[in-house]
């Protein structure tokens, strides 16, 4: 959901590669679908695993051409463990709801000396397109959160609140339940959480239900960036206009693939974006054990995580 009332603009850092940008490769289209798949209670459980059916249809996916990629909210930290694990090979990830879309690959030959030859954007500042181990940032999208912070503090004052700096990390004021952040954390003052452009804010108020939480967020009004309740307590703030479908467009006009070509599944709330955006000409698909409001959006409703809802999918697409 968008909120409203704020008066100031979120910046943007980064932006996607266009066609022109750097050299690509020459695209063969021979009906290769784009796949991209949320993680936490769609492809994989509270163990990071897939079932044997979910693997099996990526694989069968995969060596049939497709593209099948990854779209969650999860840092890039807490992505490349399960890209390997899946066997995946598509050539880019969407981490942080959208926020950055991650190479998962090093660049080579032409590619690379276009990358390391950008100029300067509009903005005056240099895009940001640094290797990094086996993944790159390619598309990064920044935001002051001083302003957030200050319009939740006064009636959240006991809450947690976190801030993602990109793919650095996490900081974070009042401790958060062990193993919330899968990436590096520190316990910071709520000034430092206020001192720098981030990619996300993330607010927990373990005192509130979700539906009193819901009223207070929107009771506040937050203007000029999105966010969605999740659900516990929990508050994600991103960038204006910033969510998995916009970061899944960028992808898809990069790999050259149509819009009646794609196809997600997810089952939160911060999967409705990247649902509505594929079901306008491809497959939105929501899971069998999503919230009511995710299956309004979809155009397919899958079985849930015990059922391989992601194998019903996939299966559906490549026969």
């Amino acid at each position: 959901m968008v909120g409203n009332a704020l008066p100031w603009h979120a910046p943007g850092k980064g932006s996607f590669p266009e066609t022109g940008s750097i050299p690509l490769p020459p695209v063969h289209d021979e009906g290769r679908w784009l796949i991209a798949l949320d993680l936490d209670g769609t492809t994989v459980d509270a163990d990071n695993r897939a079932s044997s059916a979910v693997q099996r249809a990526i694989d069968m996916a995969q060596a049939a051409g497709h593209v099948v990629m990854i779209a969650t909210g999860r840092p890039i930290q807490g992505v490349t463990g399960i890209y390997r694990e899946l066997g995946l090979t598509a050539e880019y990830s969407v981490c942080s709801n959208g926020a950055l879309v991650c190479g998962m690959r090093e660049p080579t030959g032409q590619a690379a000396q276009g990358i390391r030859t950008r100029a300067v954007d509009d903005s005056g500042v240099e895009p940001h397109e640094e290797c990094t181990g086996h993944w790159r940032v390619v598309d990064m999208t920044l935001f002051d959160p001083a302003p957030v912070i200050d319009a939740l503090v006064p009636s959240l004052p006991d809450a947690r609140y976190a801030v993602e700096d990109a793919d650095q990390g996490w900081r974070f004021f009042r401790p958060f339940n062990a193993g919330t952040f899968s990436a590096p954390a520190e316990l910071v003052s709520l000034d430092d959480l206020r001192s720098h452009p981030v990619t996300r804010v993330v607010v927990f108020s373990p005192a509130h239900d979700t539906a009193e939480f819901q009223r207070i967020v929107e009771g506040i009004g937050l203007h000029q960036v999105s966010y969605s309740v999740g659900w516990s307590a929990w508050l994600d703030i991103a960038p204006f206009g910033v969510n998995k479908g916009t970061a899944l467009e960028k992808v898809r006009r990069r790999l050259g693939i149509p819009r009646n070509r794609v196809a997600v599944v997810g089952d939160g709330l911060n999967d409705i974006e990247m649902i509505t955006w594929a079901a306008e000409e491809g497959i939105g698909a929501a899971m069998g054990h999503a919230l009511p409001e995710v299956k309004a959006m979809a155009n397919r409703v899958v079985a849930d995580l015990e059922g391989d809802g992601v194998a019903d999918l996939i299966h559906s697409i490549i026969g």
